[in-house]
C-alpha cells in the first residue's frame, strides 16, 4: 500500500463529492487506500461518503460521534497502513497527478516528508496562498530543511504533504485534541522533527476558502472566544518548543515575525470592525500577549508597516492604528520611494507614521518581485521568451539588474543554465512608470527600462547537455541595488500565452510541450 488519504468529514455536502473524485484519480495511479470519516455530520456528507464506499474498494467510510478535527485526524493514523500518509480536508481537492509524482519523489529521495506547492480558491477564482509563498520564496533547493530555510515555519497546513507513516510513529506526533489552529505546533514540530524536506514546486492541493454567513470554516472565526484563546495558546507552543527544541536564532526570529506580522497581523487589521470599546478590549489583550513573548531583536527583520503597527499596539492607541491600517488599505501601494545617497525609503506622512526609519529595508524579503512573459517567438525546436521582473517604485536602469535564469525540475531539483540576456523594457516604464501619490496627489514616475531579459530554449542544446525527462519551471536569480532573491517565472501577457499552449515540438530523444498552472506559472514538460 502506497498510501493512505485520511479525509476527516464534516457537514460538507456541497462540497465533498469534487473531493473525494479528487482522490479516486489517485488511486488510478498508485496502489492507495482512502479512510473517511464521518465525524457526526448533520448533513448528507456521511451518506456521500457510504456511497463512494460503497462504489470504489479503495475508499471506506467509519462514522462517529462528533469529537473534532484532531481527534478523526489521529483515528485515521490509527487505522491507516499505506507506507505514506496523507491528509486531505473534505472541502478541498487534490492534483492526482502531482501527488503521484510526490510519492516517486520521496521514494527517490528517501526523505520524511514531501510538501508541495498549493493555492486558494475563493470565489471560483484561484488565488495565492499566502503560506505557501512565504515558505518557499527564495528557496532554490528541492531538499532542505526548516533549520536552513526558516521561512518553511509559514506552511501550517497538514495538507500539501505525503508523510512517511514510519517516520510518523517513530516521532510520537499526534493532533492535539479540542485545540484550534493546532496544525500550526503540529506543521513546526513535523518538520523540525524530518530528517529532510522534499520541496515540489507545482501545485497539488486546493484550497477553498468559504466566505460568508454560516459556511465558514473554524480558522476564520478568528474573534471567537476559544478561537482566541487557543490562538495565543498555540504561539505560546510554538515558542516554548524553539526555546526548549532548537533555541538557534535564525528559526527563532522567523517564528518571531511569522507570528507578530502575520498570524496576529489579520487579527490587528480587523479591529476597525468592532465597536470602539470591544476594539480596546481586544487592543488590550493583543498587546499584553505580544509584550509577554515579544523578542525586540526581531526588529530589524520587520518591515516599516510593521514596525508602526507594533508600536501603536504597544502604546494601546487604537485610534492611530487605526489611521495606519486605513492608510495600509488606500495609500501604501501608492506610497512614494525615494533615493537619496543610495539609500531607498519611503515617502510617508509624519501624522500617520510616527517611526523614524522608514528605509526600505527588509519590505522585499518575504515579497517576490513581478515578473511577466511579454512575449513569446517559436522555432521547430526553440522557444525564445522575453519577459520583466521588477518590484514597482524601485527604479532599474539599464546595467542596474542581474537575471540569472535555470530551468528548474519541479520535482527532483535538478537545474539547467539558461543564458539571459538583458533587453530594454520601454514598454513597462510607460505603462507602469508613473504612480499617484493618494496623499499629495502628486505624480511621481519611476524608470523600469533595465527590467528585461531574454531567454533562448535550445532543446536540442538540451538533451545534448544531458536533460532528463520531468516538468520543469523557470527560476529566476535577480540581483540589484535594492533586493535580491529567486522565484519562479509566474504570470505571461495574452498574446505571449497563445504562442505558448500551442507550442510543441520533438527532440530526437524527448517531446517537448509547454503550459501554464492555475497561477500563470510556465510548465515545460519534457517526455
Amino acid at each position: 500500500m502506497d498510501i493512505s488519504v485520511i479525509i476527516p468529514v464534516y457537514n460538507t455536502e456541497k462540497y465533498l463529492s469534487e473531493c473525494l473524485e479528487s482522490v479516486r484519480k489517485l488511486t488510478e495511479l498508485l496502489s492507495v487506500e482512502v479512510i473517511m470519516i464521518d465525524d457526526g455530520s448533520t448533513d448528507r456528507s456521511g451518506e456521500i461518503a457510504e456511497e463512494y464506499a460503497a462504489a470504489h474498494p479503495c475508499f471506506c467510510c467509519v462514522h462517529q460521534e462528533n469529537a473534532g478535527m484532531s481527534a478523526v485526524r489521529n483515528r485515521g493514523v490509527s487505522l491507516a497502513r499505506g507506507k505514506y500518509l496523507l491528509f486531505v480536508d473534505s472541502d478541498d481537492y487534490i492534483i492526482a497527478e502531482v501527488y503521484a509524482r510526490m510519492f516517486e519523489t520521496a521514494e527517490k529521495n528517501g526523505t520524511d516528508l514531501t510538501v508541495c506547492d498549493a493555492v486558494q480558491l475563493k470565489d471560483k477564482k484561484y488565488v495565492k496562498f499566502q503560506n505557501t509563498i512565504h515558505a518557499f520564496h527564495n528557496l532554490t533547493d528541492s531538499i532542505t530543511h526548516i533549520t536552513k530555510h526558516p521561512a518553511l515555519i509559514y506552511d501550517t497546513s497538514p495538507c500539501n504533504k505525503l508523510i512517511l507513516h514510519s517516520f510518523y510513529i517513530e516521532i510520537g506526533l499526534t493532533f492535539p485534541v479540542g485545540l484550534y489552529y493546532e496544525d500550526v505546533i503540529w506543521t513546526l514540530m513535523l518538520y523540525h522533527r524530518t530528517n529532510a524536506v522534499s520541496v515540489v514546486r507545482e501545485i497539488g492541493y486546493v484550497y477553498r476558502i468559504r466566505s460568508g454567513g454560516t459556511d465558514q470554516s473554524i480558522t476564520q472565526k478568528m474573534f471567537q472566544a476559544k478561537n482566541m484563546d487557543d490562538k495565543e495558546n498555540v504561539t505560546h507552543q510554538v515558542f516554548e518548543y524553539l526555546q526548549r527544541e532548537f533555541p538557534a536564532p535564525q528559526l527563532w526570529l522567523e517564528a518571531q515575525r511569522c507570528h507578530w506580522t502575520y498570524h496576529y497581523g489579520s487579527r490587528v487589521s480587523a479591529l476597525g470592525t468592532f465597536p470602539p470599546d470591544e476594539a480596546e478590549a481586544l487592543l488590550e489583550r493583543f498587546a499584553r500577549f505580544i509584550e509577554e513573548h515579544y523578542d525586540p531583536a526581531v526588529a530589524p527583520m520587520l518591515s516599516v508597516l510593521e514596525k508602526q503597527i507594533l508600536k501603536d499596539v504597544f502604546n494601546r492607541d487604537l485610534d492611530h492604528l487605526q489611521r495606519v491600517m486605513n492608510y495600509k488599505k488606500m495609500n501604501w501601494a501608492s506610497a512614494p520611494v525615494i533615493e537619496e545617497e543610495g539609500n531607498a525609503r519611503f515617502l510617508l506622512p509624519d501624522s500617520i507614521f510616527t517611526i523614524e526609519d522608514r528605509s526600505i529595508g527588509n519590505e522585499f524579503d518575504r515579497t517576490p518581485p513581478r515578473c511577466l512573459i511579454d512575449k513569446a517567438s517559436a522555432t521547430d525546436r526553440t522557444l525564445i521568451l522575453d519577459a520583466h521582473v521588477y518590484h514597482r517604485r524601485i527604479n532599474i536602469l539599464p546595467g542596474d539588474q542581474t537575471v540569472e535564469v535555470s530551468l528548474f525540475n519541479a520535482y527532483t531539483g535538478e537545474k539547467h543554465i539558461i543564458k539571459a540576456e538583458p533587453i530594454l523594457c520601454e514598454a513597462l516604464t510607460k505603462s507602469q512608470g508613473a504612480t499617484v501619490n493618494a496623499d499629495d496627489y502628486r505624480t511621481y514616475r519611476y524608470n523600469y527600462d533595465g527590467t528585461g531579459f531574454r531567454v533562448q530554449l535550445d532543446f536540442p542544446e538540451l538533451e545534448e547537455n544531458g536533460i532528463t525527462p520531468g516538468v520543469y519551471m523557470l527560476m529566476l536569480q535577480y540581483s540589484n541595488r535594492i533586493f535580491s532573491g529567486a522565484r519562479l517565472l509566474r504570470g505571461t501577457s495574452s498574446s505571449a500565452r497563445g504562442v505558448i499552449k500551442k507550442y510543441c515540438t520533438e527532440t530526437d530523444g524527448f517531446r517537448i510541450r509547454t503550459d501554464f498552472d492555475v497561477l500563470d506559472t510556465l510548465r515545460i514538460t519534457i517526455e
